[in-house]
């Protein structure tokens, strides 16, 4: 299983992304039925796409997910306790940052961004 940050998905739909050929190279040697989304992954991504793109990219990323079956991962009262744990010892990432590593730790899944301070945080997890 993989957890992809919405950077990934946003550097995919979005062509002038100068991370897009990185994305779609992630996504080309994934297994996309072993990828886990959540919905703060799934808000984030849609809210960027909107703001960087348009709705049509917002609709391909909604319409990759359900012709792939991919659901979206509820929210564990496990996952928020590590969520609160990660966002107080790494002061350079966001709450939602933290829910979405927290996540693919407690699934036992690997995580993909090009956040540097994000990679950072996962490492420091993983140790």
């Amino acid at each position: 299983m993989i957890v992809m940050d919405s950077c990934i998905w946003v550097a995919l739909f979005s062509e002038k992304d100068s991370c897009h050929q990185k994305a779609y190279k992630i996504i080309e040697n994934t297994f996309i039925e072993d990828v886990i989304i959540n919905e703060h992954i799934y808000a984030e991504t849609l809210n960027v796409l909107r703001n960087k793109t348009s709705d049509k990219e917002c609709s391909d990323f909604i319409n990759l997910l359900r012709s792939h079956k991919i659901d979206l991962e509820p929210m564990e009262k496990e996952i928020t306790t590590l969520a609160n744990f990660i966002f107080f010892h790494n002061q350079k990432i966001s709450f939602t940052d933290s829910i979405i590593i927290a996540h693919a730790a407690s699934t036992d899944s690997d995580f993909a961004t090009f956040d540097f301070n994000l990679q950072k945080a996962w490492k420091k997890l993983k140790k």
